[in-house]
């Protein structure tokens, strides 16, 4: 599984330091001098960069000390300092330096490999099980926190089932550390199959133990599972606020709201609950429209925060109640409490649906005077308020300050940018637009917007938009109007354009491309039927598509 990797040092063989891992970073190492007898050995270029600083900055005294009077006291007050620092690479260099002075300190690898572990260098600590002299249960168990935070479960698993051959029994913190090690990896049926394996060897699971568990079957949306965990831990133990956080968060992913007001209310049989639970079963509440107990448990809580309201203003989002919405931001500003990204997403989405593009952009200002970073996700709310109110010049206006801040435009914005030059009539921005394209890396359902009709072959005059999003279909419709510009008119198909939108058969109710197509056919001036003899298709008359080349060519050159 390791292979070996030798760094010998410059006084001897006995004084060989003989590292093994896996990984990057043993493949990158160069050679530098000890901070602390001067000798050769293995480091990475990054940390060699940093221990020159450090020999003249806060370290110096230090690593004097050790240069001067080597001995236990100066290597455990070296390593503690390192390993507090959270330096792991120096503490191996301490260890490589007792080895050449011949210093034994068992210890010194306990405190190494713990230095290593918070940093998740998993294959750091397996070097160093490799150097010691017998087994070590803590670095042992190091290991595996390491391998856990490194989400290298499979290595951890290994591990634990491996330390009877190195025969070390593991204690409840090596089981507790390879069942994080598993939860962090996402295998819920891992960690929970190393609970009877760990009882089996007379040992008692700690809250710990079941908290690991709790959160992993959460994730993979085992919530009766958590459940059931949770009867169990009470048997023998008084949950803490950890558990119990936990639980709530599997029930809430679950969707199980009345589970989790369950939670809440046991909770209170112990503790009080803290804001983390208040905040997961507002979650719980949100996501099943339950608003009226979202602000029962908001106005009945001491100090809400900022994910309270956020989290209280989405519940009343989803059930319609816009007042309660505009009441609950109030009262955050009230309390003075920063308003989040989420906050003003749930304000947009309200004022998208009023039809309140002002609102929006209002909001805008009110979140850069805030300093709050809007997430694309919130700006596409704006810009679809501003599109659904065909307020072109306000979508462009939005645009402009998002590449402003240096943001990169993604094919949603980029085809309101197109399609709101189009709307306004500026057809020869839009076709500028529309040529950068290929730079812009604007593809739709996985092909270039409205490329193909005019290829030669058997779909020539056929413009296939099935698959695609109504504001993708009205892009592409966009893109091969914009391409026929671009052709000689005799070039064109004698019957014109065919927009192939499909029946509707995988939507639900009726088709919901063709509606989108014949209402930006309708704006853009153009007379288009649905095909008699097949409604899953568009059509649009060779003379409709000569009037808009007309009107292009119109713009351009001032005469047709």
């Amino acid at each position: 599984m390791f292979t070996a990797f030798h760094c010998p040092c410059a006084s001897g063989p006995q004084e060989g330091l003989a590292l093994r891992g896996a990984g990057d970073m043993w493949r990158h190492h160069v050679w530098v001098r000890s901070p602390v007898c001067g000798r050769r050995m293995w480091s990475s270029s990054k940390a060699q960069s940093q221990l020159a600083s450090a020999a003249h900055g806060q370290w110096a005294h230090l690593l004097r000390n050790l240069h001067e009077h080597p001995c236990h006291q100066t290597y455990t007050a070296g390593m503690e300092a390192f390993r507090k620092s959270l330096h792991w690479e120096w503490c191996i260099w301490l260890v490589a330096d007792m080895h050449i002075r011949g210093i034994r300190m068992p210890s010194a690898y306990g405190s190494a490999a713990a230095a290593c572990s918070r940093r998740a260098q998993w294959q750091a600590v397996l070097a160093l099980m490799d150097t010691m002299q017998g087994p070590n249960l803590k670095v042992a168990s190091a290991a595996i926190s390491a391998c856990g935070g490194a989400q290298q479960w499979q290595a951890a698993v290994y591990l634990i089932h491996s330390m009877e051959i190195q025969l070390l029994v593991p204690d409840t913190i090596a089981w507790n550390a390879a069942i994080t090690a598993c939860k962090k990896g996402s295998q819920w049926q891992g960690a929970v199959a190393l609970l009877p394996m760990m009882e089996a060897q007379q040992l008692r699971p700690t809250l710990v133990t079941f908290a690991a568990l709790v959160e992993a079957c959460g994730h993979a949306l085992f919530w009766d599972r958590a459940l059931a965990l949770l009867e169990e831990s009470s048997r023998n133990m008084q949950p803490d606020i950890v558990l119990l956080n936990a639980v709530a968060a599997a029930v809430a992913r679950g969707a199980q709201w009345q589970a989790a007001l369950a939670i809440y209310a046991d909770t209170h049989r112990y503790f009080k609950p803290d804001i983390i639970m208040v905040n997961t079963i507002l979650a719980a509440l949100a996501q099943t429209w339950r608003w009226e107990e979202s602000l029962s448990m908001l106005y009945s809580t001491r100090k809400p925060d900022s994910i309270s309201y956020n989290t209280a203003m989405s519940a009343c989002f989803r059930g319609s109640r816009w007042q309660s919405v505009f009441e609950l931001y109030a009262r955050m500003l009230e309390r003075k409490l920063n308003a989040l990204d989420g906050t003003f997403n749930t304000l947009c989405r309200v004022f998208e649906n009023n039809s309140s593009w002002q609102s929006c952009l209002q909001i805008l200002e009110d979140a850069s005077l805030a300093g709050t970073p809007l997430s694309q996700l919130t700006l596409s709310v704006v810009v679809s308020a501003c599109q659904k109110s065909t307020k072109w010049h306000q979508v462009l206006q939005v645009l402009g300050m998002m590449e402003a801040s240096g943001t990169v435009l993604d094919d949603v914005f980029q085809a309101a940018g197109m399609t709101s030059h189009v709307h306004m009539g500026d057809l020869a921005t839009a076709l500028a637009w529309y040529r950068e394209r290929p730079l812009r890396g604007l593809r739709l359902g996985g092909r270039k917007a409205g490329a193909g009709w005019l290829e030669p072959g058997r779909r020539w005059g056929y413009l296939d938009l099935h698959g695609l999003q109504p504001e993708e279909a009205r892009l592409a419709v966009c893109c091969a109007l914009l391409d026929a510009t671009m052709v000689k008119p005799g070039m064109l198909p004698s019957w014109g354009l065919v927009l192939v939108t499909g029946r509707g058969s995988h939507s639900e109710g009726e088709s919901v491309l063709r509606p989108a197509v014949l209402q930006l056919l309708l704006e853009l001036g153009l007379a288009a039927r649905v095909d008699p003899y097949n409604e899953g298709r568009v059509i649009l008359p060779a003379r409709e598509l000569l009037n808009f080349i007309c009107t292009v060519e119109k713009r351009r050159s001032g005469a047709c």
